[in-house]
């Protein structure tokens, strides 16, 4: 079980926030109900800084009583699993498993070997598959890396390759949309740190199951991450979502 004082402690370092209206509220309640069915839940929020997945997590932790009693496993890149990244996993539930994204070669000092990150992102799939399988907590960027702007589905297509080889039904997906009050430029470097005492807001919503999903998606894999950005848009920030 993880030790309430995690989520409290990472919330004075990373002071988050989600807005009490109907969609969140909702969302949160049916998502303990899942939970409590044995569903995994992916949890897909935008990504602008390095600390997006810890405030959702501890948001999480925090109002959603079941979080704090399954697996938790959220991607990081490897050029950020450093100092406290590394201690927010220990002694709990939480796994963070390190990645190659599109920002470590602009922020890492190693070169890593194609068959490295061929083996990582081999791992990370499987290691998302059997959390969910378990019906555990499964953070996903389907930006895969930090961005300005909301934009457009990745080339690879993050989500489709987790559900690809995936038979469970029991999944459901809950978006999070994060921003920070006030900010209407999320490109500036400051932006893209860690924020530590920048109070952000978390919207929940369009909690959707398996079969919902691939409806929306005309039963197309391949059209997956579309329409997971389309559900996801309606949550962020205008100033992040219009930007192109």
């Amino acid at each position: 079980m993880i030790r309430k004082g995690v989520s409290r402690g990472m919330l004075r370092l990373f002071p988050t926030e989600y807005t009490n209206d109907q969609d969140s509220t909702e969302a949160l309640q049916q998502t303990e109900k899942l939970l409590q069915e044995d569903y995994g839940i992916m949890v897909l929020y935008n990504h602008f800084s390095k600390s997006d997945h810890i405030r959702t997590i501890a948001r999480l932790l925090l109002d959603v009583p079941t979080v704090s009693r399954r697996p938790i496993l959220s991607p990081v890149g490897i050029h950020q699993y450093e100092g406290p990244l590394k201690l927010l996993g220990k002694g709990t539930n939480i796994k963070l498993m390190p990645m190659v994204t599109p920002n470590t070669p602009k922020e890492y000092s190693e070169k890593i070997p194609p068959r490295d990150r061929v083996k990582m992102g081999r791992e990370y799939i499987s290691g998302a598959q059997e959390t969910l399988n378990e019906g555990g907590i499964l953070l996903l960027a389907p930006q895969a890396e930090r961005r300005a702007s909301l934009g457009k589905p990745l080339d690879g297509k993050p989500v489709r390759m987790i559900l690809r080889d995936y038979d469970n039904d029991k999944v459901a997906f809950l978006f999070a949309g994060l921003e920070i009050p006030d900010q209407t430029d999320y490109s500036t470097d400051s932006i893209r740190s860690f924020n530590l005492g920048r109070k952000f807001i978390v919207k929940f919503g369009n909690l959707v199951d398996r079969k919902t999903l691939m409806a929306l998606s005309h039963n197309d894999l391949d059209q997956v991450d579309r329409v997971v950005f389309d559900l996801l848009r309606p949550h962020v920030s205008p100033h992040y979502s219009a930007r192109r």
